[in-house]
């Protein structure tokens, strides 16, 4: 596949692992009775597991990888494999697992947070109509999460703080857009993906020590690793082998905006599995959504 091909594919690829990350919030209803960080510990060891499987592939190229790159993916296993991860169980947790639209709304505000880091840390140049699709693009995301236009905090300090580390985890998320992208540079999306996965597994299994987790380990119940399995299978480590796949050949603005695509797919997901029905706002904000990806990849195609 040539370099036009490919960059033309690569915008997909992160929409793909967007609406595959869309159903994480169905798998994580199941895990309720765990603790996040047990959570995430068993959900990377499982994704570890599977990666090894296809050691032949990476075994040779992690041996050549920097002690740069490995100082920066471990800041992004930090941030958004651990750090991340965690806040945004946790805010699941808070509010019950149900889907409040405070909790999504603020997971769309990393784009604001990528486009900052990926102009002053790759150097990527952002020309005035990007903002305009960026900002279109998140009135969208709006709609989609209130479509009654109004915050749904319903006055209890539960939601307040789910919608705190809501947004702490979209900080996390986009600020690891960025420096993941400094890591694919150089490294393949299969390695970079192992590295992630490898160094979040040792980091959270230190915390579940440390933090006296260990007991409960032994507490999951089988149905419950059915569930974690699925999570690795789909929006654990394949949705982010599919989205580094993407995000290598795809400017990291460019890539959160296609990101977007997370809750126009969560509102289907409401609607089939759980009879939510759509608003006549949450069909304009999807079509918001859809109309700023497609010019934002319009314009990518014509520079």
């Amino acid at each position: 596949m040539n370099a036009t091909r490919i960059q033309t594919v690569a915008p997909f690829l992160v929409a793909c692992a967007a609406i595959v990350w869309s159903f994480d919030d169905v798998l994580r209803r199941e895990l309720y009775t765990l603790s996040p960080l047990v959570l995430v510990f068993l959900e990377h060891l499982f994704g570890l597991t599977l990666l090894l499987l296809t050691a032949p592939r990476w075994l040779s190229e992690i041996k050549t990888v920097s002690r740069k790159n490995w100082m920066t993916m471990t800041v992004v296993a930090f941030f958004s494999g651990l750090l991340g991860t965690v806040l945004y169980t946790a805010a699941l947790g808070k509010v019950e697992y149900i889907q409040y639209s405070v909790v999504v709304l603020l997971q769309q505000l990393q784009p604001l947070f990528v486009v900052v880091l990926a102009r002053f840390m790759l150097k990527e140049q952002v020309n005035k109509q990007f903002y305009v699709w960026l900002v279109l693009a998140l009135i969208g995301a709006y709609l989609l999460s209130f479509p009654t236009l109004t915050l749904n905090t319903q006055g209890n300090t539960a939601t307040l703080l789910a919608a705190l580390m809501a947004l702490g985890a979209a900080a996390c998320w986009g600020s690891s857009t960025v420096i993941s992208k400094m890591v694919l540079n150089t490294t393949s999306a299969l390695t970079s993906t192992v590295m992630r996965f490898g160094l979040t597994t040792v980091m959270a299994g230190i915390l579940v020590v440390l933090l006296g987790k260990t007991p409960e380990l032994l507490s999951v119940t089988a149905v419950q690793m059915q569930a974690i399995l699925l999570i690795a299978l789909s929006a654990g480590m394949v949705g982010l082998l599919i989205y580094y796949t993407g995000l290598k050949h795809t400017p990291a603005r460019v890539a959160t905006l296609f990101e977007l695509l997370w809750p126009v797919s969560a509102v289907a997901i409401d609607y089939m599995y759980f009879d939510k029905t759509l608003t006549n706002t949450q069909f304009l904000g999807a079509g918001l959504v859809f109309f700023s990806l497609w010019r934002v990849q319009i314009r990518r195609r014509s520079t």
